[in-house]
């Protein structure tokens, strides 16, 4: 019972930081886009 609740909270740990790893890569390519497109406008 301990090691799935270690388990499941590792589980939850990797999630959490692949959720904030990917917004924040999709924030720099979004923000990486407006400044591209200002730049050739």
């Amino acid at each position: 019972m301990r090691s799935d609740s270690t388990a499941l909270m590792f589980s939850i740990d990797n999630v959490i930081l692949l959720q904030f790893v990917v917004g924040f890569n999709y924030l720099a390519f979004k923000m990486s886009k407006k400044k591209e497109d200002s730049v050739v406008n």
